[in-house]
């Protein structure tokens, strides 16, 4: 939940909301804002309303367990990525699961050419989930197409779980919200015992169903035979655990209140509750949480207190032929340069079980859709494989979630959003990782390594992750306070700050904890600004507050950087390419034309299509620019503005009435003068002569693209170079090889690329 930023006109959009019956409006706390105006008779709230009357419900336990599965949108009548429907989320277990993204393609996960890793894939059957939709059919007599199409009858049916749930619990009926917390938890569809989240039929390995350790596997050092999350008590405590913090975050939800509009119009509010207290049952065993004791050779969660996690070690095992999986260990402290946050294709259960199979592939977290639910599988100091560039995985932590780019399913829960968010912050702020756009990345930002690769390296989470809500929920949202506000003053780059041991690779970043600012306000604490965004959205979409209605404010007089930023709900582009078709939804894109037309072809991506043009495809990231990726400003016309974009000039539609970017500062580069082009990176590796006798030299190989003269790029972080040698099984000659060659990292294209800083000049404002 949230605490306000200091903003005038939210803190005025807060008053219009009512307080609950009997509590205490919130003062300079948490709150939460709506948009002016009643909801309309027979319209969400009241179908909210008539429900729990229906049922016997409160309604704000109804409205807060559909805020935290849907918040309150109908998506198009389309399921979630756990096959959920309408704004309660009741799940059809009916619906086939797409397959793991790596099962259809051949990017190397671990990302180096001179170790590359061939996967064995395991086959695993994904346990379907608790029908929640035909359960629902059964306690109302509704149809359950009606289920999944109608709004309201999807509100009674989630109503009738509930009191349901309530009855199964030992609850009583009741009026008072606080008595319902067992019910919220059994609504989570995590608890002990579910569907989905039974023992599972190979759980250990999920591949080696003989017992041998898979295929002849080995068993490494500290590698656990039956580690934490195996056993039948730890899986009932780790159930429970998700279902009471799922709990939690209802009341939580509750007691801050919300309200927005949603994706089809209508106006929700949930007032605020703020001196509610549930009455829990008795806690009996939990799941290991951070902080609580460990079993031997295992860690415990690097999570926050305030989400549901626990630790599923991932497999460490020598294999046939002398390879090992899935992932490195790394004995020291690692720089931690970015978050990528990747979509599994795949079900939570699958992915967790494909985790533990040493000849698949490796990632630090999974999160599950229902409920928000976290399972850590690497240390943060082991290096996973699962973004197809080793330097990348070097110094990043990798974040699965349950969910589907087109495939299964559409939109993702908010349950999941906050439990990720909650986490991300938690991480950022341990390993000093910047909350922007820079370092917070999608797997589909992550460059290839070398030309040949560059084709093949995935496209997740794709268009429909809601990055603005997101950095909502990170406390550092993406937003500028005036259309255009110079943030911060540059630093002087002071280079590499030299060989800090065991440390760390203590590389400085450019000017990142200032200038960066000027992509993201400054960063708060983990708290979700609840409805901060929605609360504006029909003011912005009639050209009111946030429309830049003077055409010379927005231009941004010294701003030569845009930040992309549509309104998710009002930016729906067209795609191709998803299963059934591609429904109209919000979108975090934009398209790029070659012309300031929606005629005009869209821009080329030689490395993504070396023989032919980008397309409208959900799976083709060639011509797109996404939310809060900043380009450098390369002209505007009418309702156009174009930016620098591998290697040309790219126009977006970005009307004033309805704009998609807003202006920004920050440092750019292009080519120090007398040169034509420089050559761009997928990796800052060091130069030959700073590897020791017997560690071979990385081949410094440049990208098939090149940065011309006269066109500017923005920079994104300033680093030596660093190659992390981790060859072996045993890790206790895992090092870090530091050279001097100093890289810009810049926002060539839809992903970033390295730029040499001897090759290019910085323009700092």
């Amino acid at each position: 939940m949230s605490r306000l930023p200091g903003i005038a006109v939210l803190v005025a959009l807060a008053a219009l909301i009512p307080a609950a019956p009997g509590a205490t409006a919130p003062v300079g706390g948490k709150a939460a804002f709506a948009v002016p105006g009643e909801a309309a008779p027979g319209g969400r709230q009241a179908a909210f309303a008539q429900a729990a009357r229906t049922y016997g419900v409160p309604e704000s336990v109804l409205l807060a367990v559909s805020y935290l599965e849907s918040r309150w949108d109908t998506n198009g009548g389309l399921p979630s990525v756990s096959a959920g429907y309408g704004p309660m989320h009741l799940v059809d277990a009916g619906l086939k699961p797409a397959r793991h993204h790596h099962y259809e393609d051949g990017e190397d996960p671990r990302g180096d050419e001179t170790r590359p890793h061939p996967l064995r894939i395991s086959d695993t059957t994904a346990v379907p989930p608790e029908d929640t939709l035909h359960r629902a059919a059964e306690l109302t007599g509704l149809a359950p197409d009606l289920l999944r199409e109608d709004p309201a009858a999807n509100i009674r049916g989630g109503a009738a779980l509930l009191a349901d749930y309530q009855r199964r619990v030992g609850g009583k009926p009741s009026t008072d919200p606080a008595d319902w917390y067992g019910a919220a938890a059994r609504y989570s569809g995590s608890y002990p015992g579910a569907a989905g989240t039974a023992a599972r039929p190979d759980a250990g390995t999920g591949a080696d169903t003989d017992g041998d350790g898979g295929a002849g596997a080995v068993a490494g050092p500290d590698a656990d035979a039956a580690g934490p999350g195996e056993s039948p008590a730890d899986r009932e405590a780790a159930d429970t655990e998700a279902a009471r913090s799922f709990a939690d975050e209802v009341y939580a939800t509750i007691r801050s209140g919300a309200a927005r509009v949603t994706d089809d119009g209508e106006r929700v509010v949930l007032p605020a509750m703020p001196a509610l207290s549930p009455r829990r049952p008795p806690s009996g065993r939990t799941a290991q949480r951070r902080g609580a004791p460990a079993p031997a050779a295992a860690p415990a969660p690097d999570c926050p207190p305030t989400v549901s996690c626990e630790w599923i070690p991932a497999a460490y095992k020598q294999l046939p032929g002398g390879g090992y999986g899935n992932h490195d260990r790394y004995d020291k402290p690692r720089k931690i340069d970015y978050i990528v946050i990747h979509d599994g294709e795949t079900s939570y259960n699958v992915m967790t079980r494909l985790a533990k199979d040493p000849s698949y592939l490796s990632w630090h977290f999974t999160l599950r859709s229902s409920d928000g639910h976290i399972a850590q599988h690497l240390r943060a100091s082991d290096i996973g494989w699962h973004a197809g560039n080793w330097y990348v995985n070097s110094r990043s932590i990798g974040l699965e979630h349950e969910g589907y780019l087109a495939k299964g399913g559409a939109w993702y829960t908010e349950a999941m959003y906050l439990a990720s968010a909650k986490l991300v912050s938690y991480l950022a702020k341990k390993y000093d990782v910047p909350l922007n756009r820079a370092h917070i990345i999608g797997h589909d930002n992550v460059p290839g390594t070398t030309p040949e690769t560059v084709s093949g390296m995935h496209e997740d989470p794709g268009p429909y992750w809601n990055w603005s809500h997101y950095f909502d929920l990170l406390g550092n949202p993406l937003k500028v306070a005036d259309s255009f506000k110079l943030l911060g003053t540059p630093q002087k780059d002071q280079g590499d700050q030299g060989d800090q041991g065991d440390q760390g690779d203590q590389e400085i970043q450019g000017d990142q904890k200032t200038q960066e600012a000027q992509e993201t306000q400054k960063p708060q604490k983990t708290q979700e600004v609840r409805g901060s965004q929605e609360a504006q959205k029909d003011q912005e979409a009639q050209g009111g507050q946030g429309a830049r209605n003077d055409q010379a404010d927005r231009k941004g007089a010294a701003a030569r950087s845009v930040l992309i930023r549509p309104d998710y709900a009002l930016n729906r582009p067209g795609f191709t390419g998803c299963t059934g078709g591609c429904r109209r939804l919000g979108a975090t894109s934009v398209w790029l034309h070659t012309r300031p037309s929606l005629d005009a072809p869209l821009v080329k991506d030689i490395g993504k299509h070396p023989t032919g043009g980008s397309s409208y495809s959900v799976y083709d990231h060639a011509a797109r620019a996404s939310t809060g990726q900043r380009y450098a400003l390369a002209g505007r016309k009418g309702d156009w503005t174009a930016i620098w974009y591998l290697g040309q000039k790219a126009w977006f539609n970005d009307p004033v009435a309805a704009p998609t970017s807003v202006p920004v500062s920050g440092r750019l580069v292009t080519p120090k003068p007398g040169l034509r082009s420089v050559k761009l990176y997928g990796r800052a590796y060091p130069e030959a002569s700073a590897y020791p006798r017997g560690v071979p030299a990385q081949a410094l190989i440049p990208l098939q693209y090149s940065l011309p003269a006269g066109q500017l790029y923005s920079v994104g972080l300033t680093t030596r170079g660093t190659y992390l040698r981790t060859a072996t099984f045993d890790p206790a000659g895992h090092r870090v090889i530091r050279g001097d060659i100093r890289y810009h990292q810049i926002q060539f294209g839809h992903r970033f690329m390295f730029v040499r800083a001897s090759d290019v000049q910085v323009l700092n404002k």
